[in-house]
């Protein structure tokens, strides 16, 4: 008889805890799974998955573009933006079902809550109902993914953590954009894009009329502790060391971007000078 109430308790059911919890099940351990969510995790449910739901959408404007280079005759050739988010969703919701199958027909339980290591062994879980319950087990994993931490310092409420400041390097590059009047668009990579350095990227691409495509302009990256590691680069929070984040801004390209300047402010007869540059030169336009 053992001495607790499962030999594995798993609090996180994403990719990762869902695996060991079902390979854990097939060797017999009794296991449960934590989830305070949905079954499925970051990647399935809000990440990867999605994202490249939206992405495949995205090319087929170019791919009919493309045959009807080829004789294809296509019309009323239309895109439902609505449409296309509930058909995201009922998909990311079939996943989810399948990943609370996986976990059950390998025999583990699945309870949906909120867990909270307060001992050696045992694992306190705040249900969705607001009842809390003590379960113990013989080994815990926690699989939750992570986030930043700071360092406990006078002023330390002025800090941003790394996601936060690769919004602000990519907003800077945003910003000249919306001040030019450019049209251009955002595109956050699938991991399947991502350099393996990066944790995050963010690319500006601007519309170029003559070859009806948005090109990029900027790339913005958080590389996460990936860099710091190889760089040994540590801050020291009380007696503990721990890596800094390092992130990425390469501003705007600035070639493709005066490029995309003259495509985009030209009329047939000259090129109209953006409001924001007018205060740094004598003229308006450029006569062609």
């Amino acid at each position: 008889m053992s001495d607790f109430d499962y030999d594995l308790i798993v609090i996180g059911a994403g990719s990762g805890g869902t695996r060991t919890a079902r390979i854990s099940a097939s060797y017999g351990a009794k296991t449960l799974v934590i989830e305070g969510d949905r079954a499925g995790g970051t990647c399935v449910l809000r990440g990867c998955v999605p994202k490249k739901l939206l992405v495949y959408a995205s090319q087929f404007s170019e791919q009919v573009s493309d045959a009807e280079g080829f004789g294809w005759q296509i019309d009323n050739f239309n895109s439902n933006w609505n449409d296309l988010i509930i058909k995201k969703n009922k998909e990311l919701d079939r996943l989810h079902e399948i990943y609370v199958k996986l976990i059950k027909n390998s025999g583990c339980e699945l309870i949906t809550g909120w867990g909270k290591i307060i001992g050696p062994n045992t694992v306190s879980i705040t249900k969705s109902n607001n009842e809390i319950i003590e379960l113990s087990s013989k080994k815990i994993m926690i699989a939750v993914g992570g986030k930043s931490s700071f360092p406990t310092f006078d002023g330390n409420h002025f800090m941003i953590n790394s996601d936060k400041a690769l919004d602000e390097i990519t907003l800077h590059a945003r910003s000249i954009l919306d001040d030019l009047e450019l049209p251009y668009q955002i595109v956050e990579l699938c991991t399947g894009d991502l350099g393996f350095s990066s944790q995050k990227t963010y690319d500006l691409e601007i519309w170029f009329p003559s070859q009806k495509k948005y090109r990029e302009v900027s790339s913005c990256s958080n590389f996460g502790d990936f860099q710091a590691r190889r760089l040994n680069i540590k801050f020291k929070e009380d007696k503990q060391k721990n890596f800094v984040h390092t992130l990425n801004g390469s501003g705007l390209a600035v070639g493709r971007t005066l490029a995309a300047l003259v495509e985009n402010n030209f009329d047939g007869k000259q090129i109209n000078i953006p409001n924001c540059l007018h205060k740094y030169l004598d003229f308006k336009t450029i006569e062609l």
